[in-house]
């Protein structure tokens, strides 16, 4: 097959999914043979040193301003010195430069952008709406993690309906390691996210309140960076306050950011997934791959990879009742039932998240690109 000269370009390469896949994206492609290289505007490091130790080059061009013209005039350079065949491109901001900063170029790359959580319309700015409806049509392709997302646009833009794909997250753990699924007393949860509203953590304390009033004994970590945004700076001093008059704080943790997710994964009894808003978590992708017990809300593409009671947990989404009583449902299954629902879990990992399964994905895109 044709090796490409592939760029990926992302906002910054900080602790978050989406630059979790990129980073095991940019790998998985330089391990076929491609050359790599990825670029990004803000200088967070997270995955950087995985990814110049696999020797794929960063090139930052760096924002500076509220409008980001120095970072399409940035990747315009690159575009020119590096000639590349592809861009891919992730997160909704990215993608607009990716693709601003061919316009006009003689030898333009083809730029396929990157959709990684659930477009809220009602919300849109009209503004930041035809942003992307416009970044839609002039993208080469749109790949969305998540079948849903795909399909609501398809809906909602059904011109360029054709350029949707929709390609599953990968798992790159880099252990062959799995769950116990014996739970601890007493019980170990766990939240793993940037905090704000997205992760729906107010659910998430109100199911606790319930759990506690039920004699429920269990502690609950929250693993994930809190960022200095008013909006989600609010939204965590109103969960410190319910945690507080519910009297939860002696069972709550805030852990922040982590490199030993696997580890945490482990030490926990099972992972908590309350979002309504994602595409395709990728905390539910690799706790599944070690088969870690998951209580997960039935929305989104949630339902498509977990059936109820066969490799994990479901409950109506929004529901901190349901949410409670699916943690009850987890206590009361026996230990045999609970490592069959582990095994079955780490099976449909290994069938839908594998990183050999995303790349053949990708290739198979890039062929039909540049036929």
């Amino acid at each position: 097959m044709y090796r490409y000269k592939i760029l990926l370009f992302i906002d910054s390469l900080g602790p978050g999914g989406a630059q979790n896949q990129l980073r095991i994206l940019a790998k998985a492609l330089k391990d076929k043979g491609h050359k790599v290289e990825v670029a990004r505007y803000y200088p967070m490091d997270f995955f950087g040193e995985d990814l110049r130790g696999a020797g794929i080059p960063i090139r930052d061009v760096s924002k500076r301003t509220r409008l980001g013209w120095e970072v399409i005039l940035g990747l315009r350079d690159l575009y020119k010195r590096y000639r590349y065949d592809v861009v891919l491109s992730y997160l909704h901001t990215p993608n607009f430069y990716a693709l601003a900063a061919r316009i006009g170029l003689a030898r333009a790359p083809k730029v396929v952008i990157g959709y990684r959580s659930k477009t809220d319309f009602r919300r849109l700015s009209r503004w930041r709406k035809a942003l992307m409806r416009w970044s839609n049509r002039q993208a080469d392709a749109i790949v969305s993690n998540a079948h849903h997302e795909r399909e609501r646009w398809q809906r909602y833009q059904p011109g360029v309906s054709y350029k949707w794909r929709t390609i599953y997250n990968a798992v790159d753990l880099g252990v062959d390691q799995s769950h116990s699924a014996v739970l601890h007393r007493p019980l170990r949860l766990l939240v793993v996210g940037s905090v704000g509203a997205d992760k729906n953590g107010l659910l998430v304390v109100e199911a606790m309140r319930i759990l506690q009033s039920r004699g429920i004994d269990f502690t609950i970590d929250w693993v994930g960076a809190q960022y200095e945004e008013r909006r989600r700076m609010r939204y965590r001093r109103t969960m410190d306050e319910r945690i507080r008059q519910y009297g939860l704080a002696l069972k709550w943790r805030w852990r922040g950011v982590t490199d030993a997710m696997i580890d945490e994964y482990l030490h926990h009894d099972v992972l908590l997934v309350a979002s309504e808003v994602e595409g395709l978590p990728n905390v539910l992708c690799e706790a599944m791959w070690l088969g870690m017990p998951c209580i997960v809300s039935r929305c989104l593409d949630h339902p498509l990879i977990i059936e109820d009671g066969i490799e994990g947990l479901l409950f109506p989404a929004g529901d901190a009742r349901a949410l409670a009583h699916a943690v009850e449902r987890l206590i009361q299954l026996s230990d045999e039932q609970r490592r069959a629902m582990s095994q079955r879990a780490m099976a449909k990992a290994r069938a839908l998240f594998s990183p050999a399964r995303m790349v053949e994905a990708y290739e198979h895109l890039l062929k039909e690109l540049t036929a």
